[in-house]
């Protein structure tokens, strides 16, 4: 089954359930029950997703019925970036643990989003803090960025470095290829030793292996014997111990303090990379699944102070994507000025090679885009122009490159959206141009690709930032 069908049918499931849950609160606070057009749906997702991912999310709503007006970019869908949402309820509860804080207004922080397949981490300021009014609003200013280091690095690492040996190369292969199996072992064993580890909280934690090995049908003899030439290379501190009774695996708290640094190495690498731009950064906020880990806040809160960054990670900090982001729904306002995470840029011609069109960059990566926005408004972009006099069409196309890429068939180069104007062939050839402008509109990036002849203004609208 396609993914987005997958994402599609998951959002109708939950938007059914959570209107249902909606229906039954407002029936015991005595209220009328709201109609399901007047819900607006918060959507999280990752900060690194390419705008033509989170376009393909507002698809998914649309289809799944969660907006019953039919238009992709409408405002009864706000797409929330996970690291926003976790800002946004960290700050709040910060400032409940924090009440004596008066001095925010500038206060530079960073939110560290660690869930299963994903590490987000995004920089922003203060720019309004008024606690009567409960009023907060922030500015980014270092767009969102991280890497493909969650949580499911951790059992990559356990899968091939400890079953792969220990089941051997048939077994193994066998188990990875099948889901229900993998699946389940992770479910019901893995996951809760990794979710509850702590160091020196145990010298040694249990896998229960039984489900597993019926279901591989393994030689259990062959596993013991896996077990002592797995043992014969490692250290002492190492070694595992598998009980072929009660068919259990024993494996040392330094053998797992090692899967985690699998998550851990990269995000303190990234995290310098970004403390070193910005320096005055002093608050640092841990969220998300593998952000509520204790042996993970344990690991950061050694290495941030010592870039003069205090840690904190709040109650509940596995939720906190999912507060924030109802929060988000109620007033997408909050964030002011954002930053372009990566280059856009349009396909133009490439006269020494039209089979190789070329990638013309419009708005930087890094650039402030409301200050973008305002100057495009003055001095738009472009001009751009038909290719041939006799070009009745011309169709602006949209593309995302992190680095620049010379050619949009290069691999950094993705294809986001594309918009198409008629060309007024009355007009004389060398005056037929058209410019591009910005507009930043809630959570939704738009574009106008004008007509300076006619002044006809053709929108495209191509992501939920």
């Amino acid at each position: 089954m396609p993914l987005l069908e997958v994402i599609t049918r998951y959002l109708r499931v939950v938007g059914n359930l959570g209107y249902q849950e909606i229906c039954r609160t407002a029936e015991k606070r005595l209220m009328p029950k709201p109609e399901r057009s007047a819900v607006t749906w918060a959507i999280t997702v990752p900060a690194i997703w390419t705008d033509q991912s989170r376009m393909l999310m507002r698809k998914a709503a649309l289809d799944a019925g969660l907006i019953l007006d039919k238009r992709q970019f409408s405002d009864k869908v706000r797409i929330c970036l996970e690291p926003e949402g976790a800002a946004l309820q960290c700050f709040h509860q910060w400032l409940s643990d924090h009440p004596t804080q008066t001095e925010l207004k500038d206060k530079k922080f960073m939110v560290i989003d660690l869930g299963g397949g994903t590490a987000d981490v995004t920089v922003h300021q203060v720019t309004e803090w008024a606690r009567s009014a409960s009023r907060l609003t922030f500015d980014e200013i270092e767009a969102p960025s991280g890497g493909p280091w969650g949580g499911r690095l951790i059992s990559e690492e356990f899968f091939l470095r400890i079953l792969q040996p220990l089941l051997g190369n048939v077994l193994y292969t066998k188990f990875i290829n099948n889901d229900a199996i993998r699946l389940r072992f992770l479910y019901n064993e893995f996951n809760p030793v990794i979710t509850n580890f702590q160091t020196k909280s145990e010298a040694t934690w249990i896998f229960r292996l039984n489900e597993l090995l019926n279901e591989l049908q393994d030689d259990i003899a062959m596993l013991a014997s896996n077990v002592n030439e797995y043992n014969r290379q490692t250290s002492e501190e190492n070694h595992l111990v598998y009980n072929a009774v009660r068919q259990t695996l024993r494996v040392p708290s330094t053998v797992i303090e090692r899967l985690f640094l699998t998550v851990v190495d990269p995000v303190r690498r990234h995290l310098d990379t970004l403390t070193d731009k910005n320096g005055d950064v002093k608050l640092a906020f841990l969220v998300g699944g593998m952000g509520s880990n204790k042996y993970t806040y344990e690991l950061l809160k050694v290495h941030l102070p010592r870039r003069g960054i205090s840690l904190y990670q709040p109650a509940d900090s596995g939720l906190a994507v999912v507060k924030g982001a109802a929060r988000f729904g109620c007033d997408e306002s909050v964030f002011g000025g954002r930053i372009s995470r990566t280059n856009y840029g349009t396909k133009v011609v490439n006269k020494q090679n039209r089979n190789e069109p070329k990638f013309s960059l419009l708005i930087p990566k890094g650039e402030k885009l409301i200050a973008f926005s305002t100057k495009t408004k003055r001095e738009p972009l472009g001009p751009f122009f038909p290719a041939t006099k006799t070009q009745k069409s011309i169709k602006f196309e949209l593309y995302e490159s992190d680095p620049v890429a010379t050619s949009i068939s290069e691999p950094s180069c993705s294809f986001i959206t594309c918009v198409y104007a008629d060309v007024d062939m009355s007009v004389p050839y060398n005056q037929r141009k058209y410019t591009f402008t910005i507009n930043m509109a809630g959570t939704v990036m738009e574009g106008y690709f004008t007509d300076t002849a006619s002044g006809e203004k053709h929108r495209i609208t191509w992501s939920s930032h």
